[in-house]
């Protein structure tokens, strides 16, 4: 598999530079396993960024131990937030974060130089990837544009590709181009799933490439045996037990019971809750990380927030979580 070590140099008043190695494959494989939690994005009940909660919540994230801070288009809001704001929250999360955790810097569905203007900025903060949302409006990008796209960004700083590329999945040739053609290319999230999801497994695989996988644990029992060690997990954000419970079964070859935890806290959560709420699943997170005590449950208009009622049947879930995995999760 193809590795780098990336030596940047930047430059100063005395005209020498400070030279930065940049993370390679080979320790992105080593150190991203296990569970992975997005970024939620906290806002105040004004809505405004609420940068205080948001230092909290790294911190309480590098506590349970995670490998990687991850911010994201979707989970971290970027829809409703701006540019200035998303290169303000990529300081804030480098900056707690002081380098205990690897850090993932997110992108918007930018043009390209944008894309890279940003890259560079990340790698300045300290962020050691950034995850890559190519602009493909009405499906404009073909072939060779988005491996041009790739490699121009992973110049700058290593890339995780993320194969959700709007209305489409990235085309599988492309991605397998990438991972044989661009060296900086070191992480793929994977939001696809089902068979592409094993095929870009594969091929991660083989490349020496991580793979996250997206979304649930029941997704991650897919490609497990593909290869891939790490998820995005959304219980690390609010109950890491359930998250650290369902890798510890998963590592001992029980998958059994890795399905129990899948059984017991996923589809309950995602499933069964969100719909007798009426409300759709990044509201239940937002809730559940205030019942928590991590930070506040607001969004900003127009996404809606859980009301009290709400909020009382959420925190109900959860207690009833919290007395399984005192009881122990069975098979």
């Amino acid at each position: 598999p193809l590795s780098i070590i990336q030596i940047v140099f930047l430059s100063g008043k005395s005209g020498m530079g400070a030279v930065i190695f940049v993370m390679d494959r080979k320790e992105a494989m080593e150190r991203m396993i296990g569970p992975v939690p997005s970024i939620s994005i906290p806002f105040t009940q004004d809505g405004e960024v609420d940068y205080r909660g948001l230092a909290d919540f790294v911190e309480f994230l590098v506590a349970n131990k995670t490998s990687t801070l991850l911010i994201t288009l979707a989970d971290s809001l970027f829809s409703i937030l701006s540019d200035a704001e998303i290169e303000e929250i990529t300081r804030v999360v480098t900056r707690q974060n002081r380098g205990r955790a690897m850090v993932v810097a997110g992108t918007q569905r930018w043009w390209t130089q944008k894309t890279v203007a940003f890259a560079r900025f990340a790698r300045e903060c300290g962020a050691d990837m950034v995850i890559t949302a190519p602009a493909d409006w009405a499906q404009n990008n073909n072939d060779d544009l988005l491996l041009a796209h790739y490699k121009a960004v992973a110049q700058e700083l290593p890339i995780m590709l993320m194969t959700a590329l709007g209305k489409r999945p990235v085309p599988l040739n492309v991605i397998e181009e990438t991972v044989n053609t661009v060296p900086g290319l070191i992480a793929i999230k994977d939001d696809i799933c089902g068979h592409y999801g094993q095929h870009v497994a594969t091929v991660a695989r083989k490349g020496g490439v991580t793979l996250l996988s997206g979304g649930r644990m029941e997704n991650h029992l897919e490609v497990y045996p593909y290869g891939s060690n790490s998820w995005l997990s959304i219980f690390m954000r609010f109950m890491p037990r359930i998250a650290w419970g369902y890798w510890e079964a998963v590592q001992a070859g029980n998958m059994p019971l890795a399905a129990g935890y899948v059984e017991c806290f996923e589809r309950p959560y995602f499933e069964d809750l969100t719909k007798e709420l009426n409300l759709e699943f990044d509201a239940v997170i937002h809730a559940s990380m205030e019942i928590k005590g991590i930070c506040k449950r607001y969004r900003r208009a127009p996404y809606p927030d859980a009301n009290e009622k709400q909020m009382e049947r959420i925190r109900a879930v959860l207690d009833s979580f919290e007395k399984l995995l005192d009881e122990g999760v069975s098979a």
